[in-house]
Parts: structure tokens; sequence; C-alpha cells
């Protein structure tokens, strides 16, 4: 399977007729992204690009793993993967602090009880229940706190030579 490496594609045009340039950003099918006040940082609630919308992903079952796999796929540090922990799995115990991991806007939870082994590289191959969920309330996003390599020159390297 062939993949891009990046998990935004920007496609420039330029309209030799009025000299405009025009942005487009494509994103593909299991994209992830991280939103929130720290997501410039690696931190942040964990999105997921799905049926030409972003979905926010429930931290019903969320665990280390799972936070692994998306900071791979974003280009980050697995090892130095972290997330944040709860008491317990009970709706009441799954609450985020809007103060630390910002406010996300309205946008439905898609995806619970995700289920990485944390040796994915992408997170469409963990397993994952798709569906609009009662999991999760308001605030009960799934979180990712990435680190990058400790050689990070901004330049990100693959396998592919």
């Amino acid at each position: 399977m062939m993949r891009l490496c990046g998990t935004i594609l920007i496609v420039t045009f330029l309209s030799i007729k009025r000299s405009t340039q025009v942005n487009v950003t494509h994103y593909f099918e299991f994209d992830v992204q991280l939103h929130g006040d720290r997501a410039s940082e690696g931190q942040g609630r964990v999105m997921i690009y799905r049926e030409k919308n972003w979905q926010r992903i429930c931290n019903y079952g969320w665990d280390i793993n799972d936070a692994k796999v998306v900071c791979r796929q974003l280009g980050y540090d697995p090892d130095g993967t972290e997330t944040q922990l709860y008491k317990s799995n009970r709706k009441k115990d799954r609450k985020n602090s809007i103060d630390k991991w910002g406010y996300v806007p309205t946008r439905r939870y898609g995806v619970h009880s995700v289920m990485c082994n944390g040796n994915e590289s992408f997170i469409e191959q963990c397993k994952m229940t798709w569906q609009e969920t009662q999991k999760c309330k308001e605030q009960q996003d799934a979180i990712a706190i990435c680190k990058k390599y400790e050689s990070d020159d901004g330049i990100r390297r693959t396998n592919d030579g």
C-alpha cells in the first residue's frame, strides 16, 4: 500500500487569465490531526478525517498504544508519547479540562473504542468502532501528547530512502 507521508497535501493552482493563486487543501481518509491550544506543540484532542468530515475520537477505551499510533502517523517519536490518564472508563471520570486542552467547536464523535497495539503506522490499521456514540459527552475527546524526535531538524524522514 502506498501512502503519502504528510497528512496534508497542498495543491496550488495558478490562474493564467487572472493571475490569482488559489490554495486547495486535500485531506485523505483516516488522516489525523490534533486540536486545541497546544496542537502546534504536538499535544491535543485527536480528530480523524472520515467520510469528508473531521470527526472527534471519543476517549472511551483510549490508551497509550492508541496515542503512539497517532503520534507516529503525525511524524513524532512514538516512544516519547503520553496521553491523558483517567480514573476509570466511566463518563464522569473521563472529562478533559478546557483550560488544559482548549475547546473544540461542536463536532460529532464518530469513533470510539480504538484498539491499537502501538506498532501500527496508521490509525486505519487499528480496530475501532465507527458510529456516533453516546459513550462520550462534551470534553471527552481522546488526547495525544507527542514528542519530537531528539534530532528533529524539521526534516521528516521515512523508510522510503
